[in-house]
């Protein structure tokens, strides 16, 4: 999982900001506890404070400085793997105690956060939002209690909501400045950066075989957000109808031929990983519902 910590918005001088931590990766196992510090702009400043932590075999994941300080002020975020609660109030006890230090906002233990930036999120350059998997599972209800999932409508329209996802990620992924080495084909590097963006995003993490190159793809996906929501409905089918319209697009978008997506494996079929098999045809002509 990715975590980001990021300010939301910027403060008066002498308020303390939100919680500002670059990306970090989560292993899974740990929970983690956060504080950010209003301190006095002086040399030493971060290593009396690190003092006091080790002092207390505090484990520290991450330490920051969200901000180049100003007006004689500055901050300090610190991540901790687990700190808990009676640990943070120890923490903030002792961080008190130095002159240095001006003022201590708390996060207790979570095995994730998300602070939003400036009071948005954006994914590349465009603005974007959070859907939780219970979005995810109500709309595919939805579409199940109209129509039933063996209904072709349903596939089809659940689809068509895949092929506008798939279209954004093209044009996020295009608008990037691709650094491509010698040898290496600027699709390849965009297929690599829809891997990453799939799995940053919570749709699941992605693996691409290239079969034939520009003509035929195996797309293996694990912890796919479409079937696992499937999933919490029983449903016992191949569900990964949206998965297919993002394939379809973004495979369409990239090499510029219709593209035709079929899930051959899937997790609610009683397989281990969700697998779609991607043909690039000759023509160009829309994206035909099959």
């Amino acid at each position: 999982m990715i975590l980001r910590f990021v300010r939301v918005r910027e403060k008066p001088a002498g308020k303390m900001p939100d919680l500002y931590i670059d990306t970090i990766y989560e292993l899974g196992k740990y929970s983690y506890s956060a504080m950010v510090l209003r301190v006095k702009d002086r040399p030493g400043v971060l290593a009396k404070i690190l003092n006091v932590l080790a002092e207390r075999g505090v484990d520290i994941a991450k330490v920051n400085v969200p901000e180049i300080p100003s007006g004689g002020e500055g901050f300090v975020s610190i991540l901790m793997r687990n700190c808990g609660e009676a640990c943070l109030e120890e923490v903030e006890k002792q961080l008190k105690k130095l002159d240095v230090v001006l003022g201590i906002r708390k996060f207790l233990p979570q095995t994730g956060f998300l602070f939003i930036k400036y009071n948005s999120i954006k994914l590349i350059d465009q603005p974007a939002v959070i859907v939780t998997r219970n979005m995810i599972r109500s709309i595919i209800d939805v579409f199940i209690k109209q129509g039933g999932y063996a209904d072709l409508g349903t596939r089809n329209a659940l689809r068509t909501i895949g092929h506008g996802i798939g279209k954004q990620l093209y044009e996020c992924i295009s608008k990037i400045e691709m650094e491509v080495g010698e040898g290496i084909e600027e699709y390849k590097v965009a297929l690599n950066l829809l891997k990453d963006i799939y799995e940053s995003l919570g749709f699941g993490i992605m693996d691409i075989i290239e079969v034939l190159p520009m003509m035929r793809y195996t797309i293996r996906i694990k912890n796919n957000m479409e079937c696992i929501a499937a999933r919490d409905l029983h449903i016992i089918d191949f569900t990964g109808y949206i998965t297919r319209g993002i394939l379809e697009r973004f495979f369409a978008d990239l090499f510029g031929r219709r593209a035709v997506a079929k899930e051959t494996r899937c997790i609610n079929h009683g397989d281990d990983v969700d697998e779609f098999k991607v043909d690039i045809y000759e023509s160009s002509s829309t994206l035909l519902l099959r």
